[in-house]
This record gives C-alpha cells, sequence and structure tokens, in this order.
C-alpha cells in the first residue's frame, strides 16, 4: 500500500466523539434558544409596524418596485444625457477636414505603395561581367 493511501485510510476512519459532547452541544443550544425564538418573531420597531400590513400585500410592493425603477431610470437617462457634451457646429467641420486629410493622405500612401510593388515585382536587370575579371578555375 502506498504512503498516500495509509493517509487516506487513516483520514476517513471514525472517530468517536469524546466524552460528554453531546450534553456540552445541548446545553448551549438551550442556553441560546431564547435568542434564536425571538429572532423570528415579527418586528417591534414602530416606524416598522404601519409599514408591515402593507408590505403583506404583493400589489402595492409590486407597484412600489415599478414605480421606483421608473424613477431611477428617468434619473439615469437625465444624468447621462447631461454628462454627455452636445457636438457644436464647429467640432463637425473640423472633423470633417481631418478626415478629408486622412483620406488624402491614405491615397498618397495607397498610390506610393502600388508604385513600390510594381517595381519589386520586375525581374531584376541581368549584369554582363566581363571575361577578364573572372578568375579561371584552379
Amino acid at each position: 500500500m502506498e504512503p498516500i493511501e495509509e493517509k487516506l485510510n487513516q483520514a476517513l476512519n471514525c472517530i468517536n466523539a469524546p466524552d460528554g459532547f453531546v450534553t456540552r452541544v445541548m446545553a448551549r443550544v438551550e442556553a441560546h434558544a431564547p435568542a434564536i425564538a425571538k429572532s423570528f418573531e415579527k418586528p417591534r420597531s414602530s416606524w416598522f409596524e404601519w409599514l408591515w400590513p402593507w408590505m403583506a400585500h404583493p400589489v402595492p410592493v409590486a407597484a412600489t418596485a415599478i414605480a421606483m425603477l421608473l424613477a431611477l431610470g428617468l434619473f439615469l437617462g437625465y444624468w447621462r444625457h447631461q454628462a454627455t457634451p452636445a457636438i457644436s457646429q464647429q467640432g463637425r467641420i473640423d472633423g470633417r477636414k481631418a478626415s478629408a486629410e486622412l483620406m488624402l493622405a491614405l491615397e498618397i500612401t495607397s498610390s506610393r505603395l502600388s508604385r513600390m510593388h510594381v517595381i519589386l515585382s520586375q525581374p531584376p536587370p541581368t549584369v554582363s561581367v566581363p571575361a577578364n575579371l573572372i578568375a579561371p578555375p584552379r
């Protein structure tokens, strides 16, 4: 058996609880039982007492949720409208001028690249070497 299997068997062995463990746990549960029971009671705050019966009906709750979502949507729409600056007429003119300059630059670049492509796609010129420059074989 490999060491890892031995460790796994030791970890999975059943270990009995120490003596008196159950009684200690039950004593603590009984000590906290009143606090737990009290947490399930109806809220007692004065501002919430008028709201509690109203919250029991689903129609007013749904209407309130829809109204709150509508108000939130209107607020966010107004806020976004205020946050985005309006583009002026001069800004539009400047944008069109920049676009025209960019198009001209792209046309010039395209024509120069086409010319270089034509030049580079032609075969290289042949150069004739005079016979006296060629070394005789050894």
